[in-house]
């Protein structure tokens, strides 16, 4: 296994149309405290929510796959106490997070989740 990928997506009010994504990669200790440089990439904060919800899939994750995982994730919540605690964006869609946990030259037995943050 490699350092977890987190791909946090923020989607446009329909889960089947365009999205904004960010990727997130997990430095080496060793370039923690000074990080190469980059106009494109900056150390961030990830959230410090107390919960979250995730569903773990296994094989390759692809496009087409994602908004299926969510909207199963979505409904596995439906009706329990968490329902109205997942954060969503200013469109009223939930916030999501891809965690892929193998090299992309892997090609079986990958692990990934999808995770709704809970407050």
């Amino acid at each position: 296994m490699t350092a977890v990928v987190f791909v946090h997506t923020f989607p446009s009010k329909d889960p089947l149309s365009n999205s904004a994504f960010v990727v997130n990669f997990l430095l080496p200790g060793n370039y923690q405290n000074n990080p190469p440089l980059s106009t494109l990439a900056h150390p961030v904060e990830l959230p410090k929510q107390n919960y979250s919800a995730a569903q773990r899939l296994g094989g390759f994750i692809s496009g087409n796959e994602i908004p299926l995982q969510v909207l199963a994730l979505e409904k596995s919540l439906n009706g329990t106490k968490w329902e109205s605690s997942i954060v969503k964006n200013s469109n009223g869609a939930m916030t999501y997070t891809i965690a892929a946990y193998n090299s992309l030259v892997n090609r079986e037995n990958n692990v990934n989740e999808v995770i709704f943050m809970v407050q």
